[in-house]
């Protein structure tokens, strides 16, 4: 994670370790981290997952949020374990601020539902799918964190709300 930039080799072990409750996801912990289950599951990376992924994972509803996903993928801007900027990014005063967003209430078409996108679960399964799609098909090498969070959602997370919605 040097230089604002994943690199894809490393994702084969971002996923290593799932443990709930009270992961969430947060700095430092893998992508599955944020898991919804009661017990801890160990996996060997994100190719156990894309194995489970067309069985177990659509029976068993593992989920993380987008906020547990963005948390793991702005990891590579700070130091271990700390809030301090990285040396590479340290004079880019970089802020991160995500306010509530409006989507149409599916249940009724005159209101809107107030919503923070953090908060959004997002099935493990699919966003195994969207990143087979996105990144291992096309052989990137690596995944600048902006291209990936803009990515991430736009072609998930919007695509998803305004599809359903």
């Amino acid at each position: 994670w040097d230089n604002n930039v994943l690199p894809i080799s490393t994702i084969s072990s971002v996923a290593s370790v799932a443990t709930v409750p009270g992961g969430g996801g947060l700095p430092g912990q893998p992508i599955a981290s944020g898991l919804a289950r009661t017990q801890t599951t160990t996996l060997t990376g994100v190719e156990a997952l894309a194995d489970m992924a067309g069985t177990e994972l659509a029976t068993i509803g593992y989920a993380t949020s987008l906020g547990g996903i963005m948390n793991v993928a702005l990891d590579c801007l700070y130091e271990k374990d700390s809030n301090v900027h990285r040396q590479h990014v340290k004079n880019l005063n970089l802020r991160f601020v995500v306010g509530n967003i409006q989507i149409p209430d599916p249940h009724n078409e005159n209101n809107a539902l107030s919503i923070n996108p953090l908060d959004i679960p997002i099935d493990v399964g699919f966003f195994l799918e969207w990143w087979n799609d996105t990144v291992v098909n096309k052989d990137l090498d690596f995944y600048p964190v902006g291209a990936f969070i803009r990515d991430l959602i736009e072609r998930l997370i919007n695509s998803v709300l305004f599809d359903t919605c």
